[in-house]
């Protein structure tokens, strides 16, 4: 009889957690589904309102580019925002830069700063 009655206590004290896991499932779920509407409340906002902005070359990096990248935790800085490359054909007659988000730092004069194949261009302008 004890043991019984020590399967029981065993038991209900699995179902007070077990309640307990379900009461804060439906609490994440409540907050899970206002935050889906609170997004999609957003996106319909901003479907109606257009960005009519022409934004130049620059103003793209700057408003965009370089705050994702800072955003996901590039630390953007002036050796590695902009890398002049050769090879690239512009018709301004001059070098061009590249941005860049896969920057690995060489030692100087071992090459572009690119181990080979590594590098992804985000974004271009002539220099």
């Amino acid at each position: 009889m004890a043991q019984l009655q020590s399967l029981e206590g065993q038991l209900k004290e699995r179902d007070a957690k077990v309640t307990a896991l379900l009461s804060d499932k439906a609490a994440l779920d409540a907050e899970l589904k206002a935050l889906r509407d609170e997004v999609a409340a957003v996106k319909a906002a901003n479907a109606v309102q257009p960005d009519t902005h022409d934004y130049s070359e620059a103003e793209t990096r700057d408003y965009y580019i370089d705050l994702l990248l800072r955003e996901v935790g590039w630390q953007l800085t002036d050796k590695n925002l902009e890398v002049e490359v050769s090879g690239m054909p512009n018709n301004h007659g001059c070098s061009t830069a590249v941005r860049v988000a896969l920057y690995r730092h060489q030692p100087a004069g071992t090459g572009s700063g690119f181990p080979s194949g590594e590098g992804h261009r985000v974004g271009a302008g002539a220099g």
